[in-house]
């Protein structure tokens, strides 16, 4: 049963979706190249934080869907892309990253992060995984090698992502965050650790860290969000899946602990949330930063708050969608 539902095949189409003005923009490509990735890719090194200072396109892109195509590691890769209506000539905008589940493609987060991005007025960016699925190290395969087929390099994916939207959007290089459900989360906590100067701060759900070595290059904002009841990434680690996973998950206690550590955070936490089965943590750490736990009890494999639910009990004390904003919107690279 739980092998049916990690290969579960996508949902959704990858045609191009009007959300607003503008929405009859054709879809736009670019053959951005890069070399392909090594066997077995070493964690690329953080570089300093962006400033800013590169201009704004002459003719960004105006509000609505779109579907970005670009080539990297010598795959053909893509991306969906919505844009808020009300942008003012120059004017920086946050990004948020929305990182889909194993199986599924970029279309899965896409109406509410995209519903969410006209409200708050960030821009929504939906990158698709190779095969349904991202390298984040333990999870999941075929991207991380599990299966036998070369790992990928989707921090590096990411990275091109960002660089080809700033090439057509006024970005703001200092806020742009990654959110994921599942495997997608996994590649949420994998940007935190290796492109700290990329990424602001990220919300992983229903995932925990994928990798041995985590070393980012400053103190990273996290808010993990799990369910006490998940059967595919269980609070209490162990699962693993032959051709998935590398070795097995380790624990949300694991995970956070390690969080702590790396961002210098002391002192007991502070309850910041607590509604029905949904409690959340935070912790003040190093440089401003926060490590925060939302536990949803008795809660399953979930984006909570919506239909998006893989296996186990959903519930609505806890909206992820508008939770991962409040979060992020919060924090900017120094």
């Amino acid at each position: 049963m739980l092998a049916s539902l990690i290969l579960q095949p996508g949902c959704g189409s990858d045609e191009v979706l009007g959300q607003g003005a503008g929405d009859a923009a054709p879809p736009v490509a670019i053959e951005a190249s890069s070399p392909p990735p090594p066997a077995l890719p070493p964690p690329p090194a953080d570089t300093a934080a962006p400033a800013n200072t590169e201009p704004c396109p002459a003719q960004p892109l105006a509000a609505g869907a779109y579907a970005r195509k670009l080539t990297h590691g010598g795959l053909g890769r893509t991306y969906d892309v919505h844009v808020p209506a009300g942008l003012g000539p120059g004017e920086r905008i946050p990004v948020v990253l929305y990182l889909h589940p194993l199986g599924m493609n970029k279309s899965y987060l896409r109406l509410r992060g995209s519903q969410k991005a006209d409200k708050e007025r960030f821009v929504a960016v939906f990158p698709d995984g190779v095969n349904g699925s991202w390298n984040a190290g333990a999870c999941c395969g075929p991207a991380n090698g599990a299966s036998g087929k070369p790992p990928l390099d989707d921090v590096g994916f990411i990275r091109a992502v960002v660089a080809d939207l700033s090439s057509v959007l006024c970005v703001d290089r200092r806020r742009v965050y990654a959110t994921g459900f599942s495997n997608g989360g996994f590649l949420s906590h994998r940007l935190a650790c290796e492109a700290s100067d990329l990424v602001a701060a990220a919300v992983p759900v229903g995932s925990v860290n994928g990798l041995t070595q985590c070393q980012p290059k400053r103190p990273v904002p996290i808010l993990m969000i799990n369910g006490t009841a998940d059967l595919l990434v269980p609070y209490q680690g162990g699962f693993s899946f032959p051709g998935i996973t590398q070795g097995s998950f380790i624990s949300v206690s694991q995970t956070m602990d390690g969080w702590l550590q790396r961002n210098g955070c002391s002192g007991a936490p502070e309850e910041t949330y607590n509604k029905g089965s949904a409690r959340c943590l935070t912790h003040g750490c190093a440089a401003g930063a926060k490590v925060a736990q939302c536990t949803v009890e008795g809660g399953g494999h979930c984006w909570y708050g919506d239909l998006l639910c893989f296996v186990g009990k959903n519930t609505t004390d806890i909206v992820v969608t508008d939770a991962s904003w409040a979060f992020l919107r919060q924090f900017a690279l120094p």
